[in-house]
């Protein structure tokens, strides 16, 4: 059931207040409900006669104030442009994909909504909304349907979306993150291994060990240890060497000498079956320094993400003085570029004629 109890004074779909003397109303769910605009009463509307009521009844926020404006729909046609494309259309296989942003996604039930209306088109192979990126992977075919017959739906249910650009820092971060994954992944199996069978060793949870036992699980434990030490700390070793090579001593230069001394030092008595050994030390440092440099990671890709979503506030079309429309990217010094009332400034130039408040 939907969390909201909205009544006659209050909108809805966007839950804010309903001017006087307005009478919008839209049926949903056995109900006359009051939406406060045209807008919302046109993005309601469009949901219930898509069959999507449900999303009533299971979002968590209330959605934002829908303003369609037909200027912005008809300019979605410029996205089919294959200049404007070839920043941001992947060719996959015989079908087209592009990373959309969405604007307006507030919880899993947007989510939903977006991806049934969307996925109800022909043409469309798969569509995946994230409600934490608010960004959403579109797989299309180009010969059924054009692209901007795709983000029109998604704008007339109160959403807007624009293609997104990766740019190659973040491709990079992706990588870089999927490798601290699979590292941190190996460094934390080889902790919890390691430190069951130094627990046994330490303590003597099972009496008294006979020296055959403690070492086999020294060796277990040199096992287990040395994929965390040849490839769980290869970033601090890479970044000793860079450290080294600039003669600057960087946290990673001690790091690297305590994990190689400490593993050579364990082998040693391992093969020599003598002195203590810290193959436990070994993977559990590993595995919170590699923690605490993954969830740095994570910080600062959030904080960079907010402004990452702000390019697409730069227009893909320009339109020249003689009328043309052609790719923003395109545009040559000396160009004469016509700004409407309420349109984004597509590049950096002085004004020739006309004024702006």
């Amino acid at each position: 059931m939907t969390t909201f109890n909205y009544d006659d004074k209050h909108c809805y779909h966007c839950g804010e207040d309903i001017p006087p003397h307005s009478h919008f109303q839209v049926d949903i769910l056995g109900s006359s409900r009051a939406m406060c605009c045209p807008g919302c009463e046109a993005v309601a509307t469009t949901i219930v006669q898509s069959g999507l009521s449900s999303y009533y009844e299971f979002r968590t926020e209330p959605a934002d104030k829908a303003e369609l404006v037909p200027e912005e729909l008809q300019a979605l046609t410029l996205y089919d442009n294959h200049d404007i494309q070839q920043d941001f259309v992947h060719q996959k296989g015989e079908f087209k994909e592009a990373l959309l942003s969405i604007e307006g996604v507030s919880c899993a039930a947007c989510a939903w909504l977006i991806e049934r209306q969307v996925h109800k088109l022909p043409g469309v192979k798969s569509v995946k909304v994230n409600t934490t990126t608010h960004r959403a992977l579109l797989c299309w075919d180009e010969n059924q349907i054009k692209l901007s017959e795709i983000l029109t739906p998604i704008h007339q249910l109160g959403y807007k979306a624009a293609p997104f650009e990766a740019d190659a820092h973040e491709q990079q971060y992706h990588r870089a993150m999927k490798q601290y994954l699979y590292r941190l992944g190996i460094a934390g199996i080889a902790t919890m291994q390691v430190m069951m069978l130094a627990f046994a060793l330490y303590f003597e949870v099972f009496g008294d060990l006979s020296p055959e036992f403690k070492q086999y699980f020294r060796w277990v434990s040199l096992i287990f240890s040395t994929p965390v030490l040849l490839y769980s700390a290869l970033p601090f070793y890479l970044n000793a060497w860079r450290n080294l090579k600039a003669r600057t001593l960087g946290m990673d230069v001690p790091v690297s000498i305590a994990l190689l001394f400490a593993y050579f030092a364990s082998l040693y008595a391992t093969v020599m079956e003598t002195g203590e050994v810290f193959f436990e030390s070994i993977a559990m440092f590993t595995f919170f320094l590699l923690l605490g440099r993954f969830l740095e990671m994570r910080a600062r890709r959030q904080a960079a993400a907010a402004s990452a979503n702000l390019l697409k506030l730069i227009p893909a079309m320009a339109r020249l003085a003689s009328g043309e429309q052609v790719a923003a990217k395109k545009l040559k010094k000396g160009d004469v570029v016509t700004v409407l009332a309420g349109e984004r400034i597509p590049t950096d130039g002085n004004i020739v004629s006309g004024k702006s408040t």
